[in-house]
């Protein structure tokens, strides 16, 4: 079966990748990617944690409207899992990813793993 995701921790890693598997590793014991029970949650998560986290420091707090504009106008660009957020949000686009932003993938030897390119 062939599906769509936005992330996996399997073939070559970024930097960040790396970091957050080596995370993984010493917090809970992940040995390989196919340790990662929900890599799409984990860098969503991640990702969206870090941009919120961005969000909080250009609002100088957690009024909700003052966090909403500064979502939806952040300036600072992120490096994240999936990709590098550039303006990911606006007061009409309340989803930072794209449809460029998902990969192929198949469930192939009890792992969910990057479909390859032939």
């Amino acid at each position: 079966m062939v599906f769509l995701q936005t992330y996996s921790f399997f073939g070559p890693q970024g930097e960040r990748g790396q970091a957050v598997l080596k995370a993984l590793a010493g917090k809970y014991g992940v040995k390989g990617p196919e340790d990662v029970i929900a890599p799409v949650g984990t860098a969503n998560a991640y990702d969206g944690m870090h941009l919120v986290a961005l969000a909080l420091e250009q609002a100088g707090g957690t009024d909700g409207p003052k966090l909403r504009e500064a979502l939806e106008n952040l300036k600072a660009e992120y490096r994240g899992l999936i990709k590098t957020y550039r303006r990911p949000f606006t007061a009409e686009q309340h989803d930072a990813l794209t449809d460029e932003d998902y990969i192929m993938v198949v469930w192939k030897g009890g792992k969910i793993v990057p479909v390859s390119a032939k």
